[in-house]
């Protein structure tokens, strides 16, 4: 397993939490494509050499839909993604995991509001693991907003 889906901590656990290191960095990605596409991947790459910790994760399209998220290893982000610290952020038509990836939430969107996919949960990406994002109609246009920390080892 190289994706761990693990639960927040109440308020009063904060500084436990692994997350909490300072300082968090937020990024954000936008995506256009002439083509639609139904699949946002983000990827540790297998030669990392840190582990991710992502806290939030924000997605934005311009449509209402349905948004899955799944955790999977062995995932190929093909030659479409943008690099974002460590991460590969990529999106295509098809889902190209090698292996069946694990479903963690499903979850309707409203078009142009941004919902937090890890409002509950955070997530801690080591070399090889992937997060999976599943529209369930094809959308041309998306928003990523990351809140992640990196520790390299």
């Amino acid at each position: 397993m190289k994706v761990f889906w693990l639960k927040k901590p109440a308020e009063e656990d904060m500084p436990m939490f692994r997350g909490a290191k300072e300082p968090q960095n937020i990024f954000k990605i936008n995506i256009a494509e002439d083509y639609p596409f139904r699949y946002l991947s983000i990827t540790n790459p297998n030669n990392s050499s840190c582990i991710c910790t992502l806290n939030n994760l924000y997605f934005k399209s311009k449509d209402n839909n349905i948004v899955k998220l799944f955790m999977a290893d062995s995932f190929d982000p093909g030659i479409n993604f943008k690099q974002i610290e460590q991460l590969q952020i990529g999106h295509d038509k098809n889902n190209l995991y090698k292996l069946k990836p694990i479903e963690l939430l499903s979850v309707e969107t409203v078009s142009d509001t941004n919902i937090n996919l890890l409002s509950d949960n955070y997530v801690l990406l080591t070399p090889g693991g992937s997060l999976l994002i599943e529209t369930k109609l094809s959308i041309n246009e998306a928003e990523l907003e990351l809140n992640l920390a990196v520790e390299k080892f």
